[in-house]
Formats: structure tokens, sequence, C-alpha cells
């Protein structure tokens, strides 16, 4: 991933004709004038946006993203550094359509553009945002050593492999304004204490959020405090500490209101881990003998056909009474849980890689590799072909 650098005149200093950096979509819209003025205005217009000393997140005239933040040059002027050219969802039909469309008019080669567009870079946006951060670092040790700025200083083969760990692939989808679904599957998570599910909803719905206020921080700040409450009313019905979790959202929410944008992104994730971490504590406190019990069945022995009756003739209980305490106690079902345990177990064998879909609904208690697929995909919201297939790019 390459990165140019503008003088305090939003002049580049280096990089924005070095063709070889360019992904190939971008090279293909600066071969023609037209398209070259176009990515220089967006370059020139972020600089005279952005702010000292913050990274500044912002989409170019075609639609990719980029990052950006400004450093001290020597000791009278300042100058700004701009990552990126990728996009932070997989592109599908009607997403590869719109920036086609943006850059129709350059008459570029129609296959050859479509082409380059499926090529281009995918940086979700959690990787944007700690990119952004790492610029800032990086700007920060730059001002503090005084930057060499001369054309001829060879600084191209450094800047573009910093950015080479950020390309990593993710389940973004392309929306518009509201997700109720997913708000609510993000608050059905929540509750269930489910902290990797809950983590991938709400990456998807910041990506959202990002891109359909693109220049309107305001609006995000707010939907940021809307996904606050969400969060936190899901976290009591979870059954933590209503008197704690009030107290974080308060906190969180002044964070929110006061921080930078890219700050109040991560502060949000960060949210939701303490959320999360609340539901277990609260939890884990009023667990009676009996459902620690259960719980300890369960996860040990997830892997073998187990039913309701079984846990109840381990712990003692009718069924019936188990399964109202159990629901009490850990705010969801026995066979939820159970599910949830075996889901869990799933994911950690793909990280492997090497398990068959067979063998996994074998080791996690699923038994049949089709029942097991089935309510993967309901729990997770993917396949477990797709979920691996994402984990290995």
């Amino acid at each position: 991933m390459r990165a140019t650098i503008f003088d305090s005149n939003n002049e580049p200093i280096f990089g924005v004709e070095d063709y070889a950096y360019h992904c190939q979509f971008c090279q293909l819209v600066n071969s023609v004038a037209e398209g070259a003025g176009r990515c220089r205005d967006s370059y020139r217009r972020a600089c005279e946006s952005i702010g000292l000393i913050e990274p500044y997140i912002f989409f170019c005239h075609a639609g990719l993203v980029n990052w950006a933040l400004s450093f001290k040059l020597d000791e009278n002027s300042w100058g700004t550094i701009i990552c990126g050219q990728a996009v932070m969802w997989p592109l599908d039909e009607l997403a590869s359509r719109e920036i086609f469309n943006q850059v129709a008019d350059l008459r570029l080669p129609p296959q050859e553009l479509k082409k380059a567009i499926r090529k281009i870079r995918l940086v979700p946006a959690r990787q944007v945002q700690k990119a952004a951060e790492l610029l800032k670092k990086l700007a920060v040790r730059a001002t503090a050593a005084g930057l060499e700025h001369s054309k001829s200083q060879d600084n191209g083969g450094s800047l573009p492999l910093l950015w080479e760990w950020l390309a990593e692939m993710a389940p973004w989808k392309q929306g518009r304004g509201y997700q109720l679904e997913e708000e609510n599957e993000l608050a059905a998570r929540v509750r269930l204490g489910d902290r990797l599910g809950a983590e991938t909803i709400l990456e998807k719905l910041l990506g959202n959020i990002l891109f359909t206020n693109i220049g309107r921080p305001e609006i995000i700040k707010y939907r940021l405090l809307e996904l606050l409450t969400i969060l936190s009313r899901a976290a009591v019905a979870g059954g933590a500490e209503a008197e704690e979790i009030l107290g974080l959202s308060a906190a969180n929410m002044q964070k929110v209101a006061k921080m930078s944008l890219e700050e109040s992104l991560i502060s949000t994730v960060k949210a939701l881990e303490n959320f999360i971490d609340c539901i277990y504590k609260a939890r884990e406190s009023r667990q009676t003998p009996p459902i620690e019990k259960a719980v300890a069945y369960i996860n040990n022995n997830y892997a073998r056909s187990i039913s309701l009756e079984d846990i109840a003739a381990v712990v003692g209980l009718s069924p019936a009474y188990l399964s109202r305490l159990f629901k009490k106690e850990m705010g969801r079902t026995v066979t939820d849980y159970l599910t949830l345990v075996r889901i869990e177990a799933a994911k950690r064998m793909q990280l492997g890689g090497k398990a068959t879909i067979e063998e996994i609904a074998v080791a996690t208690g699923f038994n049949e590799a089709t029942y097991f697929s089935r309510v993967f995909k309901r729990e997770v919201g993917v396949s477990p072909g797709v979920f691996r297939s994402r984990l290995s790019q």
C-alpha cells in the first residue's frame, strides 16, 4: 500500500507521480490527464481539511478510502502524509458498478477497468482505524526527527512496506442508513455474551455508518452514541449489574463526545468488550452451585451428544427446574448455551485450517455436517466454508 507526502502548500513532495506504487485501478485513472487531476484534487482537499496531529479518514473522487495526517516538515512548515487506495468491504456487483460509474466519463478500457476494480485492496474499518493511529505514531516520529523531504531521497521503499500488514479480509457488506436487523442481532449477541459474534456485527455496523455518512462527522458521532445505548441496554438484559453499566455507558458517551472521530470508533469497540466483561463477571458472582456444575459439564462434554435430561441428572435437578434456573442465572437457555459453546469450538478448529467440515461437525457434537452447517450459518451469519475462506485471506 502506497504513501504520498505533501508539503505545506499541498503540493506532492514524492509519491503521487510514482505509478509503481499505485494500485492497478489508480494507475488506470492516472493514465489520463482528467483522472490524474481528480486524484490531485482529492488529495489537496484532504490536505486542506485535515487537523494537526489528528488522523483524518476520507474518500477520494472514485470512492476509495484513504487516511491522512499532518506532521512537521521543519521548524516553519507542516506537511501531510496520505495512505490508502482501498475499500472497507468486499465489492459486490452494485458497489463495483458505483466505482465504475464514478470514472466512466474518463473513457478508460471497460474490461480492463472492471478487472482493476476487482483487484482493489480490502482493508476493514477496524484496520483503517488502526492504520490511522499507526500513521499518527509515524508522523510524531518524523516530526521529532526532522523529515528530510528532498525529492531525491529514497523513502519509497519503507513507507509502502509499512502498510502491507493492513490488508486483511473481513466480512464487510455495503449498506444504507439504519440496519435494524443487524442492530437487533448485535443486541442479541451481547445478551448471550457472544463476544466474537458481537464484535463481527459491530464491525459491519461501523463500516456502514462510515460509508453512508461521508463528510458528516456529527451524524457519525450521533450514530455511535446510539450504538452505545443499544450495547448498554443489551448488557443489562444479559445480566450485567445495571449501576455498573450505567456508569460505564455515561463515561463512554462523554468520551465519544470529546474524542476525534477515529478515537470514537475505537472507543466504541472497547466499550463492547467492557460491557461483555461485565456480563460474565455478574453471572459468575450469581451462579448457584447447580448452574456452575451444569456450565462446567457443558464446557467439558459439548463434543458428546448430550441433552437437557443428561445435564439435569448430573446436577441433581429436574429438567424443567434446571431449565428455568439456568435461564434466570445465565440469561439464555441450556440449548442456547450448548450451541454457543459448540459454535465457538468450531470457530477455533477452523482457525487451524486443517480439519474438514465433517470432522469439525463430529468433534463439536453436531455429528452431521449438513446440520452443523445450517446451525453455523444461523448463528454466525455465513457458512463454515465462507468463514474459513475469509480467515485464509
